[in-house]
């Protein structure tokens, strides 16, 4: 299975960035892990030109956002890594998604397992961790694919996640579920 790590934090040696890297340690060889830095590519705003629906599903925008979504097209299980900003996902996490109106239907057509790791600083009690969950689950049954599992740590400055008591045993976990699908 070909699995492509999303990282939406601008910190590449950050708390999300090593939950992810610990995960695609833990995935079965018999997979193909590609972890993908969102805050290396430019991708700009959807401008809502809609031409992408009337071109095969290619963003007209000269960035990066054709290249993300032919990986997102190509992997059979999406991992999305996301700080908590601001009660939510990252921006730049958020602009990869939106570019998602491009390939909407071809996407919808596609069987895909998702996952989504969130790190904040707030405990887990908090509300934006499950504001996050849904939002994933939510695009997940929009485009028919499935979500098969959520994975949220609290933890600040770089390194802290590695702290957190049951680090190694929600990361373990995840990759079950990724080995399982």
């Amino acid at each position: 299975m070909k699995i492509l790590l999303i990282n939406g934090s601008p910190r590449r040696t950050g708390n999300t960035a090593t939950a992810l890297e610990r995960l695609a340690e833990k995935l079965s060889p018999h997979h193909t892990a590609e972890l993908l830095q969102s805050y290396s590519m430019a991708v700009t705003p959807c401008l809502s030109c809609l031409q992408c629906k009337t071109n095969g599903g290619f963003c007209v925008q000269k960035d990066d956002t054709n290249t993300m979504l032919q990986k997102i097209y190509d992997a059979h299980c999406i991992v999305f890594g996301t700080p908590v900003f601001w009660m939510g996902m990252s921006g730049q996490l958020k602009l990869f998604i939106d570019k998602f109106v491009a390939r909407e239907q071809a996407f919808g057509l596609l069987s895909k397992k998702i996952v989504n790791i969130t790190v904040g600083a707030s405990g887990l009690s908090m509300d934006q961790y499950k504001m996050i969950d849904e939002q994933f689950k939510l695009i997940s049954h929009f485009l028919h694919w499935e979500h098969i599992h959520s994975c949220s740590f609290s933890a600040y400055n770089a390194g802290d996640i590695l702290k957190v008591p049951d680090f190694e045993e929600k990361i373990q976990e995840t990759a079950n579920k990724i080995n399982e699908a």
